[in-house]
């Protein structure tokens, strides 16, 4: 039983070493890519000139993606709130109707409303991911590629 429980905590000892070692393998070559990838523009042969032009275009790049980014929030922060204060009106004006029938009728419409409200909601924050994430595929392919993202016609 003895041996048992030493074999298995060694057995243990090993995988934690293992999986630490790998993680410390890991986080090196991570490390290299990320220095490799952060002097590329450094070591290249491109004169001042041609390195500053293209780190223009990256900074233009990147306002334009934050400011398309942020645009594309303000619109969809001005339609929820748009919604939200229509859905609220909508559940005051619940309380106003004197019978149950019309009650009934308000308060199913309210709840429909709800889900409405609901539903567009979420359709609007995943259209605004999905433009985001175009904005941040365009951003990565322009200028770090070192030409524009405008297709050129092909040549006959």
């Amino acid at each position: 039983m003895m041996t048992e429980t030493s074999e298995s905590f060694t057995h243990i000892v090993r995988q934690a070493t293992e999986t630490f070692q790998s993680a410390l393998q890991t986080g090196a070559r991570f490390q290299q890519e990320a220095i490799k990838t952060i002097l590329q523009p450094v070591n290249t042969n491109e004169n001042y000139d041609e390195f500053k032009n293209r780190t223009r275009k990256v900074s233009d790049a990147t306002l334009k993606f934050f400011q398309k980014n942020m645009d594309e929030s303000q619109k969809l922060m001005d339609t929820q709130c748009r919604q939200s204060i229509d859905l609220l009106r909508k559940a005051f004006d619940v309380a106003k109707p004197a019978d149950s029938t019309e009650l009934f009728d308000a308060t199913r419409t309210l709840w429909q409303d709800s889900f409405d409200a609901m539903r567009n909601s979420m359709e609007q924050i995943s259209r605004t991911n999905a433009q985001v994430v175009e904005n941040f595929t365009q951003l990565m392919t322009v200028p770090f590629n070192g030409h524009d993202n405008k297709k050129t016609p092909a040549k006959a």
